[in-house]
């Protein structure tokens, strides 16, 4: 037996597509990656007019192609029948793959059909091929292979399946990859000198026609500029486990189907891997519209980044239905509320408060990583919480931190007992404040504000790891706490004051104006979602993340849990992505 050998496949995905892979036959290897998110694909199912009439289509030119060969001994005819069209359900996405089963003039103990799926705007037509090696008593496939073919039989993609997995990945050095696989299927290589090949026949693939591939290589997020891309949150995901978790339909961070797979499941895993599947150039060496070449892989490369995909009527880059491009360029999962579910939840909020966060959110929370139920349920109920006016008890009814401080309190136990004596001892602590200086008035029983502020978030005033760069006199009171997560010190109103600036070209300065925190609801949004990413980082929510963990992250303990617990129940009862 030869020796096996090992080819790395790094796959830059750019969320739809695979933009480019290196095929080279290397030693022997395992790396072994998590699965974290599915990845995301641009697919449309091909309606039976459709289907036929692209493969007469193409047929025809075939034919006609043939019709100017010299030797057409061998050349494949194949033999749809077009009564058994179906649409199959397949993972990662709702589109369908329309399959037709076929005959073809050649022998074995293989079955054959035609698969139809549209991919980024590129309609792809393969003959798909199982050689079932063993099965169950149910004919399941317990150990088998699959490959794909173009119509004219050249082989595309081929994998061994062992035990119900998709374990290995046939592979064929470039300048051999057009030669028809039917061809050698059935007959001799032409090439024995090549050892990704042998001129064994196909019911022996033991010495590895196509050499076999380990695919436990992993897909890795790379950078724009060379039109890769990634998931967005630098995840990795196995190649192996992208194709075996579309038999479960969906990713899964198992490995495969188990031990044997339903024909069903084989589709589904086809349709996966046809999805992520490179373009080639046509015969004359162009590349589809939306498409350019790579000039090192010859393979067509798709002129849209961060999850496009080409409209040929519009004629530019777009994010596929369902999704929005985010501030980055990149397109999320579209995932927005509205006023009537917001109400649902905050029945006594103002409609046309609660109409501008809607809008905001939807048009802004993508930016901030937005794009599932629970990160849009937990923003929210802790951004209601946050925002509750502690006097009448309306959700989202004040955007600005209460300093109304009863000053005959001040000094007892939480309540400000750092930073001043207690009336009965209002002297006691000379590196403390008495209270009573601190009344608004005669006659009022809360403090006077202006004061208040400039003492408690002076930055002379406060410990290290807790200041709040207020070091000019009025800085506590001018930049107390605003919007809807109450912005709080000169510090983190210059973070999202150059953040704005520079994320939105806008010349607005919050160091100036400060107020506009409090008094615009589209900004005050927007600082939420901004501190909000950074204290918790959205992708870090999942949908077993407890109330308590974003809590902590928010306030730093647990102040007001118990509301906070009952918002966010309101909310995930009401509130999804919509």
């Amino acid at each position: 037996m030869k020796n096996k050998k090992l080819n790395f496949l790094k796959l830059g995905i750019l969320f739809f597509g695979i933009s480019g892979i290196l095929w080279n036959c290397v030693d022997e290897q395992f790396i072994e990656t998590k699965v974290e998110r599915p990845i995301q694909i641009n697919a449309k199912t091909v309606s039976f007019k459709d289907a036929i009439t692209h493969f007469n289509g193409e047929n025809e030119k075939i034919k006609l192609k043939r019709s100017y060969a010299k030797n057409t001994e061998n050349n494949i005819i194949i033999k749809p029948d077009w009564n058994s069209l179906m649409y199959n359900d397949v993972a990662y996405t709702n589109a369908k793959l329309t399959t037709a089963k076929t005959g073809i003039n050649r022998d074995g103990n293989y079955s054959s059909e035609l698969c139809f799926i549209n991919v980024n705007n590129h309609l792809k037509n393969v003959i798909f091929t199982v050689w079932k090696d063993e099965t169950d008593q149910n004919d399941n496939l317990i150990n088998g292979r699959v490959f794909f073919n173009d119509l004219e039989g050249n082989f595309i993609d081929g994998y061994r399946i062992e035990n119900g997995i998709f374990t290995k990945r046939y592979v064929i050095r470039k300048q051999i990859q057009k030669a028809s696989f039917f061809s050698f299927l059935f007959f001799q290589s032409n090439d024995p000198e090549d050892f990704c090949w042998n001129t064994d026949t196909a019911d022996s693939f033991d010495d590895g026609e196509l050499d076999e591939v380990f695919f436990t290589a992993y897909l890795q997020e790379s950078d724009d500029s060379t039109g890769g891309g990634g998931d967005g949150s630098g995840n990795y995901f196995t190649y192996g486990s992208y194709i075996n978790g579309a038999t479960f339909n969906g990713m899964n961070t198992n490995v495969g189907g188990g031990t044997s797979l339903s024909s069903g499941q084989i589709t589904s895993a086809a349709a996966a891997i046809l999805m992520t599947a490179p373009v080639d150039p046509d015969e004359n060496g162009n590349c589809p519209d939306g498409y350019k070449k790579n000039p090192t892989t010859e393979e067509c490369e798709s002129i849209c980044n961060g999850g496009k995909f080409f409209n040929e009527t519009t004629q530019e880059c777009e994010c596929p239905e369902g999704m929005n491009e985010d501030a980055s360029g990149k397109c999320v999962k579209k995932c927005e509320t509205t006023k009537e579910d917001l109400k649902e939840v905050f029945p006594n909020t103002s409609s046309n408060i609660l109409q501008d966060i809607a809008d905001a959110i939807n048009t802004h929370g993508k930016d901030f990583g937005i794009d599932t139920d629970e990160k849009l349920q937990h923003f929210i109920s802790q951004a209601a919480h946050e925002a509750t006016n502690p006097v009448n008890g309306i959700e989202f009814d004040t955007f600005e931190e209460n300093l109304n401080y009863r000053w005959a309190r001040l000094g007892t136990k939480n309540y400000w007992k750092k930073y001043f004596n207690t009336i009965a001892n209002p002297t006691a602590d000379p590196n403390k404040e008495n209270p009573n200086d601190y009344k608004r008035n005669r006659t009022s029983s809360y403090v006077n504000v202006t004061k208040f502020a400039n003492y408690v978030y002076d930055d002379a005033n406060r410990d290290m790891g807790y200041k709040l760069g207020n070091t000019n006199i009025g800085d506590g009171y001018k930049y107390r706490g605003r919007g809807i997560f109450q912005l709080t010190g000169r510090s983190n109103y210059q973070q999202f004051n150059t953040f704005y600036r520079e994320r939105y070209n806008s010349g607005l300065n919050f160091i100036n104006n400060p107020d506009l925190l409090a008094t615009d609801t589209e900004i005050a949004v927007i600082s939420a979602l901004w501190y909000y990413e950074n204290k918790v980082n959205s992708n870090s929510i999942t949908s077993t993340t407890s109330v308590e963990k974003v809590t902590m992250k928010i306030n730093g303990g647990t102040k007001g849990i118990e509301h906070r617990k009952q918002l966010f129940n309101k909310t995930k009862n009401h509130i999804n992505c919509n």
